[in-house]
């Protein structure tokens, strides 16, 4: 049996094409509420998308303000602070590469989000020794220690997954 039926869900007009298998009953509720389902899903991440691209590209341009007026602090009067002005004015600086780095993070992930989502095999030891060793070499000044669970593998999207492993202790602290 074939159905037509007109439908508004969310101020949106729709036909409804119904095939019904008579003999074997399938389920018309399952597959409605799986549609309503995929539509909320959707709606969301859009505005997932929104929200995370958004206040990261606004917050850029206050912060570079901060840390230029910090510069011309440190190099206008540097000579009238005392060493407790001279600190507050370093901890500024690094609380400022602290928030462009989180920053950072939210674009590439709003970036990455934008694109289709691929499910794949992940060898998450050799993702997670190579962000390791990247770490390492960007940081030569301090020793990283790093615990590497072997043989693990997960089924994901590998850049969603290298972002998450790469920045998960800026985003937890």
């Amino acid at each position: 049996m074939i159905t037509v039926n007109p439908l508004n869900y969310g101020g949106r007009k729709f036909v409804l094409l119904i095939m019904e298998d008579i003999i074997k009953g399938k389920g018309f509720e399952e597959a409605l509420s799986r549609y309503i389902y995929i539509s909320h899903l959707e709606k969301a991440n859009k505005e997932l998308k929104v929200f995370s691209y958004s206040p990261s590209n606004d917050l850029k341009d206050p912060r570079t303000r901060i840390d230029g007026f910090k510069r011309f602090i440190l190099e206008d009067y540097i000579h009238s602070l005392d060493v407790q002005g001279v600190d507050y004015l370093l901890r500024i600086g690094t609380a400022g590469r602290q928030m462009s780095h989180l920053l950072d993070v939210l674009m590439s992930l709003a970036q990455a989000t934008r694109s289709e989502v691929k499910q794949e095999a992940v060898d998450l030891t050799e993702l997670a020794t190579s962000i390791a060793e990247n770490l390492v070499k960007a940081s030569l000044s301090r020793l990283d220690e790093f615990t590497i669970t072997p043989r693990l593998s997960t089924n994901g999207d590998k850049r969603l997954l290298r972002i998450a492993l790469k920045n998960h202790k800026e985003l937890v602290e």
